[in-house]
């Protein structure tokens, strides 16, 4: 059973996890026309949210694409690409105190 501090930092968690993701910088394409087929698409960058906004209204043209790894500072590539690296950091930061 959870006490009460414990449930209030899962909660306290489960929000900042909700802003982190919110404000992810994600890559995706945009078709010109909803004719145009997939992979040809203009690539850009924006907020994970403005994403989701654009394609929750349905908007045909936006579509998310393959998200590059990065690399580290020695210059070895990431295993996992954005954002699913910089939620994994999220949860490896705060369950350690669980």
């Amino acid at each position: 059973m959870y006490s009460i501090y414990k449930y209030i930092y899962i909660v306290y968690v489960q929000y900042n996890l909700y802003l982190y993701i919110y404000n992810l910088c994600i890559t995706h394409k945009v078709r010109g026309t909803c004719n145009d087929s997939y992979g040809r698409g203009n690539t850009m960058k924006m907020r994970f949210a403005d994403f989701i906004k654009r394609f929750s209204a349905g908007d045909p043209t936006v579509y998310l694409t393959t998200q590059k790894p990065g690399v580290d500072l020695e210059g070895r590539q990431h295993l996992m690409a954005p954002p699913v690296r910089q939620v994994s950091l999220f949860f490896s930061f705060f369950f350690v105190a669980l």
